[in-house]
């Protein structure tokens, strides 16, 4: 038995000539008919254009044995005989698996019952041992892939496929921040953050993302090797940089290293492939094969 998510189909069989709708029908048909009797399927809305028939509908979902359930959108057929096809029918919803809490709506939501919880701390509620607590979405508009322990199920986002908890997961990781008003309870996931010397804003999801000192090391936000500090840097010029323990953005990196007393080789090493015409465009991520997220 397994659980799996998807949303965004919009299909209208009403249209044999919408040539790329039947591609999709016919994608979202075989992806259906690999699910087995024990599995249950949480499409989280907008599975149906709002003129679709019940007849084509319950075509549709006959090429599966696995149980259906419908987190309603903005678009699905809502009538008496449309909402029989599935087995269940809801605005939200919440279900374990594996041990995973997840709560499922169409609409992201910024805040979820356990979003501020350890991702893997163990808790029991009504018997049961649940992490805490993932969200998924059926909203996907323009590839939308969302945030951190929120995750977006579009059928167009994610490639044509239904996901797996584990790729639940995964795809939490790789969007790497949290939704704005979850940053208060986890600082290190925020997007927006300050450069400690200039005070100017730097977005983590563009280019470098910024830069910040680990020991010796200054790096990306993501971790991609600049430069090694090789000797203590000199107290004149922009002496900050040497002792931020914040972010540093492109800028003042670039005017520490051009215009002041910082001696490459003698200072600093910048890390293979990386040059100050490379850091001036924030492109660092781009060239370093150490750290390299």
């Amino acid at each position: 038995m397994a659980d799996f998510f998807t949303a965004g189909w919009r299909l209208d069989p009403s249209r044999p000539k919408d040539s790329q709708g039947q591609e999709r029908r016919q994608a979202v048909e075989h992806a259906l008919a690999r699910l087995s009797h024990a599995d249950d399927l949480w499409v989280l809305g907008n599975a149906f254009k709002a003129t679709v028939s019940v007849e084509d509908i319950g075509n549709i979902l006959s090429c599966t044995t696995a149980r259906c359930h419908l987190l309603r959108g903005e678009i699905d057929p809502v009538t008496p005989a449309h909402l029989d096809l599935w087995k269940t029918v809801d605005l939200a919803s919440e279900v374990v698996v594996d041990g995973q809490l997840v709560v499922m709506s169409h609409y992201p939501m910024m805040s979820w019952w356990g979003a501020a919880g350890a991702p893997l701390e163990e808790q029991v509620s009504g018997g049961k041992s649940r992490k805490i607590s993932m969200h998924v979405f059926g909203e996907g508009r323009g590839g939308f892939r969302g945030w951190w322990r929120a995750v977006s199920v579009d059928w167009s986002a994610q490639g044509g496929a239904f996901l797996s908890i584990d790729q639940v997961r995964r795809q939490s990781e790789d969007n790497l921040f949290a939704t704005p008003w979850l940053e208060a309870y986890y600082p290190d996931r925020r997007r927006y953050r300050y450069c400690e010397l200039c005070s100017g804003a730097i977005d983590c999801g563009r280019k470098d993302g910024g830069y910040h000192w680990d020991g010796d090391r200054l790096v990306t936000f993501r971790g991609a090797l600049v430069l090694t500090r090789i000797s203590p840097f000199p107290d004149r010029g922009m002496s900050g940089l040497a002792t931020a323990t914040g972010d540093i953005c492109t800028e003042c990196l670039g005017v520490a290293l051009q215009y002041f007393d910082l001696q490459e080789g003698v200072h600093y090493r910048l890390a293979p492939a990386v040059t100050l015409q490379v850091i001036d465009r924030s492109e660092v991520h781009r060239v370093s094969l150490e750290g390299r997220a």
